[in-house]
């Protein structure tokens, strides 16, 4: 079960596959098609430059895949006579995240089970807000910033472009890291936010960044190559999940 294609979480399915697994590769229908893309460009930097191994592989794991459309339970193939089925929910992360609804038995016997996968916040730009449970008997909830207050949007936003204008009026450079899927597309997002605003409005902010504010409506070349010029399948998938 696939929540989201951030290698961090997909990234031994290759290994799984070359140690004779064979079975299904649920996930949602925006990840069915970033995964093929995620995986071969992890396998092309960290395993082998060897494109007819990197295809071989990336044809088992589309011949596993296994697309679900979100909100819709799915009845598993287990062995035994207790009945087991899932349903996928938004979570806001990145494109096509899910967390997993899991029931096992029927009626009110059945015992129900929540895997959140990594949460995403309300009010992201390109996301729709994450879906809410409305009850489990089982929570495996993940809890990597379970400690943390995180800033609004507005706060680091206002952050992101004083660093920016920094830079500029430095003529310095900014490095950030990001994840390449989904991170870096917000990012350029609020990038291109605040080249917006600063051409609205070039009186409330240094020279350099009004200057460069013209430059805002080129076309960005610091996408990532592989998530350029995809099929219309993967525009479509992107309209279903946002």
């Amino acid at each position: 079960m696939v929540t989201h294609v951030h290698i961090d979480h997909v990234g031994h399915i290759p290994y799984l596959i070359a140690a004779g697994f064979k079975g299904p590769i649920y996930c949602s229908e925006p990840s069915a098609l970033l995964l093929p893309l995620v995986l071969a460009d992890a396998m092309r930097v960290g395993v082998t430059r060897n494109q007819q191994l990197t295809e071989r592989y990336i044809k088992y794991v589309k011949k596993q895949l296994r697309p679900l459309p979100y909100e819709q339970w799915l009845q598993l193939e287990v062995p035994g006579d207790t009945p087991v089925s899932i349903r996928l929910q938004r979570v806001g992360h990145i494109l096509g995240s899910a967390w997993v609804e899991c029931r096992v038995g029927e009626g009110e016997a059945s015992t129900s089970v929540i895997f959140s996968g990594d949460l995403g916040a309300k009010h992201t730009p390109l996301l729709v807000d994450p879906d809410q449970p409305e009850g489990c008997d089982i929570l495996v909830l993940e809890s990597t910033y379970g400690d943390c207050l995180h800033e609004n949007r507005e706060v680091w936003l206002h952050a992101l472009k004083g660093v920016v204008e920094r830079a500029l009026k430095d003529k310095g450079t900014v490095l950030i890291p990001a994840l390449r899927v989904g991170r870096t597309q917000e990012l350029l997002y609020e990038l291109e936010e605040i080249i917006h605003q600063a051409i609205q409005s070039s009186a409330n902010i240094p020279p350099p960044l009004a200057g460069e504010a013209g430059k805002g409506n080129q076309p960005t070349t610091n996408t990532p190559p592989p998530l350029v010029g995809e099929s219309e399948g993967l525009n479509q998938a992107a309209k279903t999940s946002i």
